[in-house]
């Protein structure tokens, strides 16, 4: 009983070690790499060909909106409601405007309550949810030909394949495939202006309209929020109106073809990470002599 109640855990000294079997296997998680991987930012125009390579990484400075498919976000971390108007920082955990103020003002570099990174409030960006199918097993996907670069990360149609390559080229907003298949879209300052800025300006106006009387220590904030938009419209309108000097100066741009090999893959048609098995393509290839099934199949 004694040699129960005195065990003593052997625990070998630091040379008898062996480094290679003890080393970690796993790196040490970064929520940034999760935001950087499930959500669509918005940048704006410029030669964003680094962009275009499978490997390469959105600065967070140039970010001008943060895109992610959801349902519903989750509570607001300081008032613990939906959130208005929502702000993304860094970490990805959304706040209201006014929030994201009031907890500037009162906490300067404080931490993220919920996963405690550092907030710095020009490093809140705004964010915008729109919906997507969540799938379950026995569901019914549609899955569409797809082509990019084995090097690159623009996905296009291969119906589109002949006609035009824009797999050196970030999609514009405005373009539905662009929206679907590509994790960075660009926006003109027009775009920029009435996607982003007026929409949040709309939901802070109701935000004020709707406040009730015994939350009135919220308005400063709102208010604030407010004139902060006003400011971003106006340099909004100067760069609309230097990017439309340089368009005329300028001659029509032209896209590169792209000497890569191309890859072609099945990937579920509304731009969710969802694909066919390689085996299932080489099925294919082997039925058709082609990865591309025929219509009438």
């Amino acid at each position: 009983m004694n040699d129960l109640v005195n065990f003593e855990y052997y625990r070998p000294s630091p040379a008898e070690f062996n480094h290679h079997k003890t080393r970690k296997a796993t790196a040490d998680y970064q929520k940034e790499d999760y935001v950087h991987v499930s959500c669509q930012f918005v940048v704006g125009e410029g030669n964003w060909q680094a962009l275009t390579q499978i490997d390469s990484c959105v600065n967070w400075s140039d970010v001008i909106q943060v895109r992610l498919p959801c349902e519903e976000l989750s509570s607001c971390p300081i008032c613990l409601y939906n959130p208005v108007c929502p702000l993304s920082p860094v970490c990805g955990h959304a706040m209201c405007y006014s929030c994201a103020l009031r907890f500037s003002d009162n906490c300067p570099g404080g931490d993220c309550p919920i996963c405690h990174k550092p907030l710095i409030f020009s490093d809140f960006r705004p964010l915008k949810t729109y919906p997507r199918v969540s799938y379950k097993v026995g569901d019914e996907i549609v899955m569409k030909l797809v082509f990019r670069d084995r090097n690159g990360r623009i996905v296009c149609s291969a119906a589109d394949e002949v006609e035009t390559n824009s797999t050196t080229k970030i999609p514009n907003i405005s373009s539905d495939w662009g929206v679907k298949f590509s994790n960075v879209i660009t926006a003109s300052p027009s775009q920029i202006l009435q996607q982003v800025l007026m929409a949040q300006e709309e939901e802070l106006k109701s935000q004020l309209a709707m406040l009730e009387d015994n939350d009135k220590e919220t308005e400063p904030f709102i208010i604030r929020a407010l004139e902060e938009l006003l400011d971003k419209k106006d340099k909004c309108f100067n760069d609309m109106e230097s990017a439309l000097k340089v368009k005329s100066k300028s001659s029509p741009e032209e896209i590169s073809e792209s000497s890569c090999k191309k890859v072609h893959f099945y990937q579920c048609a509304d731009g969710q990470p969802i694909f066919i098995h390689p085996l299932n393509s080489r099925c294919l290839i082997h039925e058709y002599e082609s990865i591309e099934v025929p219509s009438h199949s």
